[in-house]
């Protein structure tokens, strides 16, 4: 019999089966029911997972143990309960993250689960969004289910906005992957917050790089990621323009210089939002046919500075600044569309008596103290030729 010991838990291992005990050992349930009858002649912990070596019939590994090994009186009894959860190293694929739910959660609506780095920004948060449709690369919606359930971090922040039919090209990332750090884990349900540490460790087996160029590394994957969630969520706001003109143009009589101003609003902002993302593209094969526009030759360098570790070269700067250039130029144009274009329709239906059209966006990133970069203009909710452009909204991101 081969016995491997943690705290509070212990299995051992024995001719047909193994078994396992909360400490005290006052009972030795069966371990395996699934497992064949098969001589197991060792037990091995590495980390969170268990392995289980049989006399000639190969091995078995049962993944990330976390929640037996902390399996305690009383946890069942909890409305909600955040396990702690092993180091994982930066190379690895992720970490999963498990709790448990004593009952079924009331309400979604502020169900998260937030992953803050040291100084207590929140890098990664995680919804429930019940019966929405997510977008992959933001990764699975929070489950919700009473019992057992987790998910796994695959140790990157929070993706850029995205819409709709959004082609990226050669885009196998969206988001940087933190640097090595201990991060806090805190999850929220029905009013309950619990809390837990994860550890991220650099790769042991890369000894020349410091800390500091994976940081530098990680600042850098922030602007490009900053950058393009600046281009889409422009792209957003102009298409929910777009609805609102056929609206208020249903509202009103046929009056050919409102029509016409219109038009002209509507083909000026098509045309700087197709400079900004591909907008012809349907299917990942849709760059072969049409050009990568600004938004997937910045989105692709994200990719490209990930592909070592440690210090970037100057040319990935030159190359993301000469994106940021031309990006700067086109969100600067759109800018005058909603001020020129879209004030004139808004003035028209004003004299109409119809309720101006408004273009509605989200908060923009202001991470000028990371980033070096002037911060971007941005248009909270407003009536664009009222507003006062430029107000900056601070976001609970990655540092």
């Amino acid at each position: 019999m081969t016995t491997t010991s943690t705290t509070p838990a212990l299995q051992t291992a024995e001719t047909l089966r193994v078994d396992c005990s909360s400490l005290p050992t006052e009972s030795w349930p069966e371990f395996n029911p699934d497992l064949p009858d098969i001589p197991t002649t060792d037990v091995i912990r590495e980390h969170d997972d268990l392995a289980m070596a049989s006399h000639g019939c190969g091995f078995w590994v049962l993944d990330y143990t976390a929640p037996l090994r902390q399996a305690q009186p009383g946890i069942t009894e909890c409305a909600a309960h955040l396990f702690d959860f092993a180091a994982v190293y930066r190379s690895a694929n992720g970490v999963v993250l498990s709790w448990w739910l004593g009952e079924e959660v009331r309400s979604a609506a502020d169900a998260t689960l937030e992953i803050m780095d040291t100084t207590g920004d929140v890098v990664r948060i995680t919804p429930a969004e019940e019966g929405v449709e997510r977008d992959p690369r933001a990764g699975p919606a929070l489950p919700l289910a009473s019992g057992l359930d987790g998910l796994r971090w695959d140790l990157r922040t929070d993706p850029p906005a995205t819409f709709p039919d959004m082609i990226c090209g050669g885009v196998r990332t969206m988001s940087p992957a933190v640097p090595p750090g201990t991060y806090a884990v805190r999850l929220t349900v029905d009013g309950w917050v619990t809390e837990a540490k994860v550890e991220v460790r650099r790769n042991p087996w890369i000894t020349d790089v410091t800390d500091e160029e994976l940081v530098a590394q990680y600042k850098l994957g922030m602007r490009i990621r900053d950058r393009v969630d600046a281009a889409t969520s422009a792209v957003i706001a102009n298409r929910r323009v777009k609805p609102q003109l056929d609206e208020g143009l249903e509202e009103v009589d046929d009056e050919e210089t409102l029509i016409a101003t219109a038009e002209r609003l509507r083909a000026a902002a098509s045309a700087v939002e197709a400079a900004i993302c591909q907008v012809r593209s349907r299917s990942s094969q849709g760059p072969l046919n049409s050009a990568i526009e600004v938004t997937n030759r910045l989105a692709n360098v994200l990719p490209m500075s990930e592909r070592g570790v440690g210090r970037l070269g100057s040319g990935m700067y030159a190359v993301f600044e000469i994106m940021v250039e031309r990006l700067e130029g086109l969100l600067g144009e759109l800018e005058e569309v909603w001020g020129d274009e879209l004030a004139e329709v808004n003035t028209r239906l004003r004299e109409m008596e119809v309720e101006p059209r408004r273009v509605v966006m989200g908060d923009w990133v202001d991470n000028s103290d990371v980033t070096g970069i002037p911060p971007q203009t941005v248009h909270p909710p407003l009536e664009t030729n009222d507003a006062a452009i430029g107000r900056q909204h601070d976001r609970t991101g990655g540092s």
